[in-house]
């Protein structure tokens, strides 16, 4: 007697014994660390991107800095590759080199502070980057302890 269905490799039946097929793997770890690292990278992305564009709120009130015995850095957007040109003292006629910006800055603030004074003014231009003017403050600092003052001139 024929059986309904044959146990695999019988023949005669009915109904031809089905294949057990293995169950399919797939290792997906590599798909999930690039979706993680795309994800990373679009966050980063999109956090430089908004934080390029920030415009930084303008001041609703201030004071005017008292000017006597402080050394006074002015900084004006030169536009080329040579980065901004920066007159140490009030009423500076000549830029100072880039070279000798530290040394002059430096040689200023000991000045002032073994005068009994300790403030430091730096007035800026609104397209002068942020890491000069750091750079700047940083020279001021590294003289000895000071009360630094920061003020932008919007050129618009």
């Amino acid at each position: 007697m024929h059986e309904l269905f044959a146990a695999e490799g019988d023949e005669g039946s009915l109904f031809p014994a089905k294949r057990r097929e293995e169950e399919a793997n797939f290792d997906i770890t590599a798909m999930i660390d690039l979706v993680f690292m795309m994800n990373i990278y679009f966050m980063v992305t999109a956090l430089v991107t908004a934080m390029a564009e920030i415009n930084l709120a303008q001041a609703a009130h201030c004071t005017p800095a008292d000017t006597e015995g402080a050394v006074v850095i002015t900084v004006v957007a030169d536009g080329g590759e040579r980065g901004p040109q920066v007159f140490v003292g009030e009423g500076a006629k000549a830029p100072t080199a880039a070279a000798d910006q530290e040394k002059e800055i430096q040689a200023a603030v000991e000045k002032m502070l073994a005068a009994g004074y300790d403030r430091v003014i730096i007035k800026a231009e609104q397209d002068v980057a942020h890491k000069d003017v750091a750079e700047l403050m940083r020279f001021a600092n590294d003289a000895g302890e000071i009360r630094l003052f920061l003020g932008v001139h919007e050129t618009n």
